[in-house]
């Protein structure tokens, strides 16, 4: 039995028949490789290896015993080496059980005293048929990498750094924005400047607008954060998704602009007669834009009162089927009770790898002088612009 992790972020209990059988559509598939513990261990049904290779993958290489994190990163690091190269499937699983019985007899000269296993042994290969070498070195041309990377369907803003439709880590995190929206909740992306707030919530209100059919709105920067242009946004989409009579939108229109109603009044009109019945995500992007500037702490107030009465009304009466989605550097002190605090950090180790690789320019950079961009980049995706510059 396989432990997956589905899109929710919830445990999924899988068969490796279940997965084998939902990988064998896929012909481009010749190896499927289970680094994990005592994937070739069977039970009453057969081991998960067995399983997958039952229903007909070409190949399944799996572990029989537990294996160690040192253990299994050698291995496969010479094994994807060795296939890379060009080799046989057969000859790149011998090199890199060579590669560690040569580790595990150095560690056990070099440290006599410490008990090294032996793990050359663990890996075990299940061949259904016979395989040369998986990659043809003389089809390799420098466009092969790109069709890994397919071109973004999501439309770029000014200040989206989206790369790739696939959308680069940030995983934890698009999986607690999806459980807060599931459950009617408003969230705040907060953290420091250039870690990718905007991309995030862009890509995440893309994404779950694919999946549930919300329609997007985005406020963005401190131009935009003002009442009169949130609620001419509003009456503009209503006029153009509901397509009303003529003399409903002049009543709305003379509504929205008379003086003797509030803006909240205003706002709740346009919420019962056009978010009421569809779906949104609203964005309001860079709201540190209309906080107060600070001594550099983590929590700013809203700069207006007038602003913090309109949006808590907004957060407040807004149908569960339209979240607002909100960017800023701080935490958001007015509105702490009404949305929930998700803190945006640098990207991990994992992340930032994918994240280079994704770019044409950079992924172009021998793996030895990656380290230098690992440096510079430092978890922050916003240098990658200037990078590919120079």
């Amino acid at each position: 039995m396989l432990y997956l992790e589905n899109e929710d972020g919830n445990e999924q209990q899988t068969t490796g028949q279940a997965l084998g059988l939902a990988l064998r559509e896929f012909a481009s598939i010749k190896l499927l490789v289970l680094s994990a513990c005592e994937t070739a261990v069977g039970g009453s049904s057969g081991s998960t290896a067995e399983q997958m290779a039952a229903v007909g993958l070409p190949a399944v290489l799996a572990m029989r015993f537990a294996v160690t994190d040192a253990g299994a990163r050698l291995f496969t690091e010479k094994l994807y080496e060795r296939l890379t190269a060009g080799d046989t499937l057969t000859k790149a699983m011998h090199d890199a059980r060579l590669a560690l019985w040569t580790y595990t007899e150095q560690q056990r000269q070099l440290v006599p005293q410490v008990v090294t296993l032996a793990e050359w042994f663990t890996p075990v290969l299940y061949q259904n048929q016979y395989m040369g070498a998986l990659v043809d070195r003389d089809q390799y041309s420098s466009s092969t990498l790109n069709r890994f990377y397919p071109k973004a369907a999501f439309i770029k803003g000014t200040h989206t750094r989206l790369i790739g439709e696939g959308f680069i880590g940030r995983k934890r995190l698009l999986i607690q924005l999806r459980q807060c929206f599931q459950r009617g909740k408003h969230v705040c992306l907060h953290g420091l400047g250039g870690l990718g707030k905007t991309t995030t919530a862009e890509a995440f209100a893309d994404s779950y607008r694919k999946r549930n059919g919300h329609d997007i709105l985005v406020f963005r920067n401190g131009p935009e954060i003002q009442e009169a242009v949130i609620l001419e946004r509003l009456f503009t989409k209503w006029k153009l998704v509901t397509q009303p009579e003529e003399f409903l939108i002049q009543q709305v229109r003379a509504l929205l602009d008379s003086p003797d109603h509030s803006p909240e009044a205003k706002l709740q009109l346009l919420i019962d007669n056009y978010l009421n019945e569809n779906p949104t995500i609203l964005i309001v992007d860079n709201f540190e834009d209309v906080q107060t500037e600070g001594d550099d702490t983590q929590q700013q107030a809203i700069v207006s009162d007038s602003l913090r009465t309109f949006m808590r009304h907004l957060l407040q009466h807004a149908p569960p089927s339209c979240p607002v989605l909100l960017t800023s550097r701080y935490l958001i002190t007015d509105l702490a009770d009404l949305v929930t605090h998700l803190a945006v950090d640098k990207m991990t180790s994992a992340e930032q790898y994918r994240y280079i690789n994704f770019s044409e320019v950079l992924r172009k950079i021998p793996l030895a002088e990656r380290a230098i961009i690992d440096r510079r980049f430092d978890g922050h995706p916003a240098p990658s612009s200037f990078w590919k510059a120079c």
